[in-house]
């Protein structure tokens, strides 16, 4: 399992956190609108399904992704490349597993939401119209009428940009838990 700085650890929640607070500003997609989101073309409800198997989620990327798994705390599968992580979590009373995050890593992994794509380092204004977070950030989550994607986590897809070269720095798709 790969081992996180604390201090990176630590800056990502607050910004998670900072982002979340602000969902006055998020831009709301119905279930369908969010599901069908595609990373490199799979939609996330695609990912979702293969439950973290690493050899499903290999044939579905056509990637060789490295691969840990833990039991203790709480049961976790990373799956892993130099372009992408995806993180999955299953409840030790239940055998499968979710998503818990994806992590964009390198501007050769696309991100379709809406029929626009986008990729690290891309300029945000690609998304068109959307409104933003804090100055820096994007945020795509399922309206209140629509049903949660991950069980009932609240999930969101987080776009951070810089705010002076206006270049998408961080995409992730968050699952509070």
């Amino acid at each position: 399992m790969k081992k996180y700085n604390f201090n990176k650890v630590l800056i990502i929640m607050l910004m998670v956190t900072s982002c979340v607070k602000s969902q006055n500003s998020s831009n709301l997609l119905t279930y369908d609108e969010y599901s069908n989101i595609r990373i490199n073309n799979i939609t996330l409800n695609s990912i979702n399904l293969t439950k973290g198997n690493s050899q499903s989620l290999s044939e579905l990327f056509n990637i060789n992704f490295e691969y840990s798994e833990t039991d203790f705390p709480d049961r976790y599968r990373e799956i892993f490349s130099d372009d992408l992580e995806i993180e999955f979590t299953g409840n030790p009373s239940q055998s499968s597993y979710e998503i818990s995050s994806i992590r964009i890593l390198s501007s050769n992994v696309k991100v379709d939401i809406l029929g626009k794509n986008i990729r690290l380092g891309n300029q945000i204004d690609l998304l068109g119209n959307f409104n933003v977070n804090n100055e820096n950030s994007v945020i795509y989550e399922i309206s209140q009428n629509s049903n949660q994607l991950f069980l009932s986590h609240k999930n969101f897809l987080l776009i951070i940009f810089d705010k002076t070269t206006r270049e998408i720095t961080s995409i992730e798709l968050v699952v509070l838990t």
